[in-house]
């Protein structure tokens, strides 16, 4: 039987652990009137994206956050040293995927 000859290879994007981390809420304490469940989740470089705050000096924080699959929480944490938070995308980009998948 014949196999049809590989032309380019496309490898899969990689999907790294970040760490692990557990949900508190930090950053987001307004979501929701019940509190965050504290779960401790595996935080992969799939299930985080970038948000933001505006202040009323028109000065922009950015913030890596994950949603907690448990409760829907989002948590803000510290990204490792080698991770830019440019490579991550805006939240309205990550949840459009998801809902999309």
């Amino acid at each position: 039987m014949s196999r049809p000859k590989v032309i380019e290879l496309k490898e899969a994007p990689k999907v790294r652990v970040l760490g692990q981390f557990r949900c508190t809420g930090e950053g987001n304490m307004t979501q929701f009137k019940s509190a965050p469940c504290g779960s401790l989740l595996e935080i992969t470089s799939d299930t985080v994206y970038k948000t933001t705050h505006h202040s009323l000096d028109f000065s922009i924080e950015h913030f890596s956050t994950f949603m907690c699959p448990v409760c829907g929480y989002e948590t803000d944490f510290p990204l490792p040293a080698d991770v830019h938070m440019y490579q991550l995308p805006l939240k309205k980009d990550y949840l459009n995927k998801v809902v999309s998948s």
